[in-house]
């Protein structure tokens, strides 16, 4: 659009690099730029550029949106995003965003955080909380999952809502955990509709993967508790 103004790609560049001198434009990454409006104070936050600086098929998930659906109260810095091509990550008012390659059949369970052109697509709480249940390098422990699911399952319809994200999810290891945690904080029958998603293998999947080795086993779900339910369901850390 520029190079229509100016005539040339040199011109444009000379007059983007004059522009930031000013103070006038500030660098998001390379190539994108956002405008100081006439007041002077630049309100765009890091997640309401997202969606405009990356591609239009992406998903903002784990920490970042467990807290926008009020599921986490701790401060997340960094913004995991969901991508079909590799990205390069950027910094933006102290909050780093940090792209994770799916294939696009992968990055589904989105919703726009709010009205604009080229919205954030940020995951509805079912795909946040399997995100970051099956990917604890996301930044979102296991006591902070429960806690969000402890928040969740206070409204009756979201297990079933989970249930069938689940089923799309495809990952045995998280419908085992899930349907383990699910039978510990409402009954037994809320978690039956994980039961037939545990998978084949009869191997048991740790509770908290790379914790301890040793731990009881639980038949029914297939799942080494290696930590004590009980610290995981008091703690957010």
């Amino acid at each position: 659009m520029v190079d229509q103004i100016t005539g040339s790609r040199v011109s444009s560049q000379a007059l983007v690099f004059r522009l930031g001198q000013k103070g006038l434009l500030r660098q998001i990454k390379r190539g994108a730029y956002a405008v100081r409006p006439r007041s002077g104070t630049l309100v765009l936050s890091a997640l309401d550029l997202v969606g405009p600086v990356g591609p239009d098929l992406h998903l903002l998930t784990a920490g970042r949106a467990l807290a926008m659906h009020g599921l986490s109260d701790q401060a997340f810095r960094s913004l995991v995003v969901l991508v079909p091509v590799a990205q390069r990550g950027w910094e933006w008012q102290g909050e780093r965003v940090k792209y994770v390659v799916q294939p696009p059949r992968r990055i589904w369970g989105g919703r726009e955080v709010r009205a604009a052109r080229t919205p954030t697509i940020v995951a509805r709480p079912e795909r946040a909380i399997l995100d970051s249940l099956s990917h604890p390098a996301w930044g979102v422990s296991l006591g902070q999952v429960v806690r969000a699911l402890t928040l969740s399952t206070r409204d009756p319809a979201f297990i079933e809502r989970l249930a069938e994200a689940t089923v799309r999810y495809d990952n045995a290891a998280a419908a085992r955990r899930l349907g383990f945690i699910v039978s510990r904080l409402a009954s037994t029958s809320a978690a039956a509709p994980f039961r037939v998603l545990r998978g084949g293998s009869r191997a048991a999947t740790p509770l908290v993967p790379g914790g301890p080795q040793g731990g009881p086993i639980s038949a029914e779900w297939r799942i080494r508790e290696n930590v004590p339910f009980a610290l995981l369901a008091e703690t957010d850390t």
